[in-house]
Order: structure tokens, then C-alpha cells, then sequence
């Protein structure tokens, strides 16, 4: 219930300042107990933490917050400096997915890693006295959701040659 009501300050709050995609603009996005956020003022967001830190006696874990800069080249000394985030330059893990900094590194970072993942899985397969029908069930139960976890999660084109792996 805590991270709902940090969301709803978050995204009410006019000083802290998301990012505009179209017409609307995103502050946070919410799964389970996770929280990404999405903000171009980082001191304003801590000063509103700060101030639901003292009315709710709940504090944020800094140790265990990444920020990803996407964007900033010249003042992430003095930020890092400031807060104490694990700060990042390339990529953070959020469910399962590596969030890397550009867009054009999305794949190489989430699908080849997943592809040798699979491809040992499939490999301890064939070792064992499985039979058909069981193979084609543990394919998917297992197999399929990973992928289509990947496909669902990350906002990349595909290729086709991106997908003859296997």
C-alpha cells in the first residue's frame, strides 16, 4: 500500500517532472513491490521523499536504488555526488530485463543472454530418456514465457535474422 500512495505523490506532485511521450507524461511505473521511475528532477523527487519519509516513517533503501542516465552528459558528477543512488552508465536489471541507456543496445543485452540460457536448457534435454511429448511440454511451460516475456517487456523492432538462433 506504501509504494501506491508514493506513486500517487509522485505523480501528483507538479515540481517533479516526467518524461513527455505524445501528449501524456510518465513519472512511474509500478509492478508488485518494484517502482521505475521516469523523472527529469531528481532533487525535487528526494525532497518529496524526504517529506513522506517524515509523515510515513517508511524510508527509501538508497543502497538498493539504481538510477540509469539516459540523458545527462555534463552534470552526473555533482548528482552523483549528491544522492546516494547506485548510479549507472549502461544498464540496470528491472524484472528480469537489462534497461540499458540507448535503445539500439536492448537487444544485444536481453536476447542473446536469454538465447544461451534456452539453448543450454534444450541441451540438458536431450540427455536425459525424455520423450516427445514431454519435450514439447517443458518447451511450453518453460521456454515459450521467456521469450515472450522479452518480446512483451521491450519496446524493440526485431529482425528476422534476430530470431534465427536456434
Amino acid at each position: 500500500m506504501a509504494i501506491e500512495t508514493l506513486a500517487i505523490a509522485i505523480r501528483s506532485n507538479p515540481n517533479v517532472h516526467g518524461v513527455t511521450c505524445g501528449t501524456q507524461v510518465h513519472k512511474c511505473g509500478l509492478f508488485a513491490d518494484d517502482m521505475l521511475l521516469f523523472i527529469t528532477s531528481l532533487p525535487n523527487l528526494c525532497k518529496l521523499l524526504k517529506e513522506l519519509s517524515a509523515l510515513s516513517g517508511l524510508q527509501v533503501n538508497y543502497t538498493k536504488s539504481s538510477v540509469l542516465n539516459v540523458s545527462l552528459k555534463t552534470e552526473t558528477v555533482s548528482l552523483q555526488s549528491a544522492f546516494d543512488f547506485k548510479w549507472s552508465d549502461s544498464s540496470i536489471d528491472y524484472l528480469g530485463i537489462k534497461l540499458t541507456a540507448k535503445t539500439e543496445q536492448l537487444y544485444s543485452a536481453n536476447f542473446p543472454p536469454t538465447y544461451r540460457k534456452l539453448e543450454a536448457d534444450l541441451g540438458n534435454w536431450t540427455k536425459g530418456e525424455v520423450p516427445w511429448l514431454g519435450r514439447i511440454h517443458a518447451i511450453k511451460m518453460t521456454l515459450l514465457p521467456r521469450l515472450l516475456y522479452l518480446f512483451r517487456a521491450l519496446p524493440i523492432n526485431l529482425k528476422k535474422d534476430h530470431l534465427t538462433v536456434f
